[in-house]
């Protein structure tokens, strides 16, 4: 099928998904409007995409992650849920659908203005250098070194067990200023990620072997058990990435693809459990089945949507925009704390928490109970900086946003196997840090991390007749 096929097929499917979407959604006023504006936003982006310059990994995933999370649960509610439902589960978090409607022109406005930003700070080539293959590298056994940052990435995974920082039900009870070398461990416990993402690329190019594809199983199985036991559901998603993008690397993805589908309402079912042992840690496996079935039948069923729950940051964005004014009296100047988390804290004795407190602001935009002092909301950076700074914010965040998506994606040739693993890692970064008020020393810890990691595996993969991989 030629690009030109391919093209007529996805404006044909687009037209039949806005017909049957219209002839749904004709007589409800202003959540047509709404669907109109994010299809539009969605079909903006993909058009975007398409532009060379705008084909790296950094960007890409980026905003995969913005419709995600800012565009497909509300297109989901429109198309699984009746208007009585959707209208209930507005008024359950205290929003009106006129403040949904506000919320997506908003959003829009700042997909609008990030693009624009990047059409000018992206470098218009389709290839450049790498950056780091011409440097001096160690030469090490490649097994040895391997089986090290294993061994780094494991211990370190027990010490934050050993805290209780790891699990999430408690993370939010723990002053991780109190424990000795957090951050470092919560840095070299991602060295089995970049083991697996070593893999895929060696995949990508074919030079991937036999025992390294048992190797990397084998990581993968232990990994994903530390990241089950924690209940962060974020940490097992992640893990999901290198088979994800092996998938896509593949020249037939039809059975992955259609066993992914098959498995995905387990996936569902199981990230479910993880959510109520989460808030219910005392219960067995069993016991969460059984309650969660229960308590479910009681709520709204878009409210009981998991899908939903764990995306849905558009309506979260309607909030902060009704409670919060457009024009603060006066500005608050969290993002200085870029600034000073690059000051370590040894240096520092009396070095103030550079994370923001979203539990107050989960109460005050109505999420959370006033007697909840753990539970967390992200708002997204876009919300956090309408909450900084009102209208001015989305000037901010778009400059802010497009700068640092920029300048890793100029400085990184993923052709390159170690700038096609840091371009992983700083996406997933930039997606995971939900307020930007800390993005840059995080940002340099992740480089610093993963680039000495890059020092220690050395080499180019080179290919051989016992390799398995995309192009063979």
């Amino acid at each position: 099928m030629t690009s030109t096929d391919r093209g007529m097929l996805y404006i044909i499917f687009l037209l039949i998904f806005l017909l049957f979407t219209f002839i749904s959604l004709y007589d409800k006023g202003i959540m047509l409007s709404i669907f109109a504006i994010i299809s539009l936003n969605i079909a903006y982006i993909i058009w975007f995409l398409k532009k060379k310059y705008t084909q790296t990994y950094i960007v890409y995933i980026y905003f995969i992650y913005n419709i995600l999370t800012l565009k497909l649960p509300i297109i989901w509610m429109m198309y699984k849920y009746s208007q009585s439902d959707i209208l209930t589960y507005f008024r359950y978090r205290n929003i009106d659908i006129e403040d949904v409607l506000y919320a997506s022109i908003y959003i829009f406005i700042f997909d609008i203005l990030l693009t624009f930003y990047l059409s000018l700070f992206l470098v218009k080539k389709e290839h450049s250098k790498p950056t780091f293959n011409k440097l001096v590298i160690f030469k090490f056994n490649k097994f040895f070194v391997v089986f090290f940052l294993l061994i780094v990435s494991y211990l370190s995974k027990l010490y934050l067990v050993s805290t209780g920082v790891w699990f999430f039900y408690l993370m939010n009870d723990i002053d991780t200023t109190k424990i000795p070398f957090y951050t470092i461990a919560t840095l070299l416990e991602k060295l089995d990620l970049f083991i697996l993402l070593y893999f895929v690329y060696k995949f990508k190019v074919s030079t991937l072997t036999k025992k390294e594809i048992i190797v990397g199983i084998l990581i993968f199985s232990i990994s994903m058990f530390f990241a089950v036991i924690s209940t962060s559901k974020l940490k097992i998603v992640i893990l999901f990435l290198p088979i994800i993008l092996m998938i896509i690397y593949m020249k037939k993805k039809i059975i992955p693809i259609l066993i992914i589908i098959v498995l995905v309402p387990l996936f569902s079912t199981f990230f479910n459990v993880m959510t109520y042992l989460r808030h219910n840690p005392t219960k067995s496996m069993s016991e969460a089945i059984i309650n969660m079935v229960k308590e479910e039948s009681r709520f709204n069923p878009v409210y009981n949507d998991k899908l939903i729950s764990r995306l849905d940051y558009q309506t979260v964005m309607a909030n902060v925009l009704k409670t919060y004014p457009a024009f603060p009296k006066e500005f608050k100047f969290d993002y200085l704390n870029n600034i000073i988390g690059l000051v370590p804290r040894f240096l520092w004795n009396d070095k103030p928490m550079i994370a923001m407190d979203m539990n107050r602001i989960g109460y005050e935009i109505g999420y959370v109970h006033y007697k909840d002092k753990e539970t967390a909301i992200g708002i997204t950076p876009l919300g956090i900086a309408y909450y900084e700074l009102g209208l001015f914010g989305i000037l901010f965040i778009t400059l802010f946003t497009a700068f640092l998506l920029a300048f890793f994606s100029n400085r990184l040739d993923t052709n390159y196997w170690l700038g096609f693993i840091l371009s992983i890692m700083i996406a997933i970064t930039l997606a995971r840090n939900g307020t930007y008020v800390n993005i840059i020393p995080d940002l340099i810890l992740t480089i610093i991390t993963f680039f000495v990691a890059g020092l220690l595996v050395a080499s180019e993969p080179k290919n051989d007749s016992k390799t398995v991989g995309a192009e063979g």
